[in-house]
């Protein structure tokens, strides 16, 4: 949520082509609570990753379709971008909190683990209970943050847009 934030409040995303290892909470939840209620879990790993990863910028690329106005720019260019308006207005940027993560060459200095998702699979076959990309859900994340004044709604028009889930058109003025 941080992250969305924070690139929304500065108009700008890092062009990252890193694989994003989220999943929805909504998945997660349900997954450990059914993991957690079984007695032939206990003792094993389970690992989650989205089934169909998502790339950092096609994450972001979501954001557009809500409205907001992201620019995708080098990663340098970005953390440059995100240092100067933290130093010239110290806090007021959702990613202020995360500077010290940002400030190497992130996207060539991290790692993804690989993650062997066979037991979480074996877990949930047959439950119905599946995971779904975390971009199919930015609607949702967009309009936690608005609802609770996290972030401004969108000025463009959201009426216009085909995917704006209902409960972020009743923030729209």
């Amino acid at each position: 949520m941080r992250l969305i934030k924070g690139c929304i409040q500065l108009k700008k995303a890092p062009s990252m082509r890193n694989t994003l290892n989220a999943c929805p909470v909504d998945f997660v939840s349900r997954a450990i609570v059914h993991i957690g209620a079984q007695a032939q879990s206990i003792g094993q790993t389970f690992h989650f990753y989205p089934p169909t990863p998502v790339r950092f910028s096609d994450f972001f690329e979501s954001t557009k379709n809500f409205g907001y106005e992201v620019e995708f720019v080098d990663y340098m260019e970005w953390r440059d971008a995100l240092m100067k308006l933290t130093l010239s207005n110290a806090k007021t940027n959702a990613l202020y909190p995360l500077m010290h993560f940002v400030l190497d060459d992130l996207p060539s200095a991290s790692r993804t683990p690989v993650l062997d998702t066979t037991n979480l699979t074996k877990a949930l076959e047959g439950t119905g209970i599946e995971c779904t990309s975390v971009s199919s859900v930015m609607g949702i994340y967009l309009t936690y943050l608005v609802r609770w004044c996290a972030l401004r709604v969108c000025p463009h028009s959201l009426a216009c847009c085909p995917c704006a889930p209902p409960a972020l058109l009743s923030f729209y003025p």
